[in-house]
């Protein structure tokens, strides 16, 4: 039972890339070149942030937990920030 919960847990990490916020966002900024540009809170526990390189356009979307664990959910190429107070 216990191998068949570590199995488990080590797909859920092997799905969805967790560490230590500050190590994430060193790695953004010098591999990838991407900086926060938005930052909101869902709840009062739950991060997310919107990272950005403009020249590149790769962005990633990171989740941050109290504890500052942030897991990766999505990354991708392209895209554009829509400024704010403008109506499409």
């Amino acid at each position: 039972m216990l191998k068949l919960l570590g199995l488990v847990l080590l797909q859920i990490q092997l799905s969805q890339p967790c560490g230590p916020h500050s190590e994430w966002v060193t790695r953004l900024l010098t591999v990838y070149g991407e900086e926060r540009v938005w930052m909101g809170l869902s709840g009062p526990r739950i991060m997310f942030e919107l990272f950005m390189n403009h020249e590149s356009q790769t962005w990633t979307i990171l989740r941050t937990n109290p504890t500052g664990l942030s897991c990766l959910q999505a990354s991708g190429f392209g895209g554009e920030l829509k400024a704010q107070g403008i109506e499409t």
